[in-house]
Parts: C-alpha cells; structure tokens; sequence
C-alpha cells in the first residue's frame, strides 16, 4: 500500500431524514438523499464554510434549521423549507464568551465561559 502524504480535508456536511447538505466554498448545497438532485444552495457566507449542523427535531415554524459556520467566524441559521436566512451572528469573540442562540425568538443570551470565571 503507498504511503499517503498528504493530509485530506473532509468538507462540512450534514443530513435531515429527505436532504444532504455540504458545503463547498462559501456556499452551502442542498441536495435530496434519493436522487442527490440539487434543492437549493445557500450562497451569503463570505468566507469558506467550516461546520455545517442541522436541527431534525425541531418542526417550529414550519420545518428544521441548518447552521452553517464560516472561516470569518459568522454563523448563519437557515430555514431548510424555504432557505431563507433567519439569523446572523458574529461568533466566538477573544474574551471566550459562549452566545447561546434561540432562532425562533431571536433571543441570545451571552455567557462567560469557566476560565473567564476563575
């Protein structure tokens, strides 16, 4: 067997119980499992996605959410029905703060982590 020396990336991906999502670049694709035929594709990311997650339980306001997380430390919650953008949040600031985020309410709530807190 040859030695592998380079290092291979895996792309963001997630799934819901009909639709596979990864991402590629800035945009994220929306395909359905069976066919792999293209939905949608969220394209608002300014820099290259690097998580994507997606909510399968949630049925509030008519179907589930996906996250998608970028290189520029912008999180963007989507509504995978219609794929409109719900909200944005800038992410992840230097003080180490957790931002907890309630996308039907828009309500967020910022929090110091165990370090700041020692």
């Amino acid at each position: 067997m040859p030695h592998v020396t380079d290092s291979m990336d895996l792309d963001p991906c997630a799934a819901t119980a009909s639709m596979f999502l990864y991402a590629q670049g800035s945009s994220v694709v929306c395909c359905h499992h069976n066919t792999l035929t293209i939905e949608r594709i969220f394209s608002r990311h300014a820099s290259d996605v690097q998580l994507l997650a997606v909510d399968n339980h949630s049925e509030a306001d008519g179907g589930p959410f996906a996250v998608s997380y970028d290189a520029g430390q912008i999180a963007i919650v989507w509504d995978l029905m219609t794929g409109d953008e719900i909200s944005r949040l800038a992410c992840c600031n230097t003080n180490g703060s957790l931002i907890i985020f309630e996308p039907s309410t828009s309500e967020h709530v910022s929090s110091s982590t165990i370090d700041e807190i020692a």
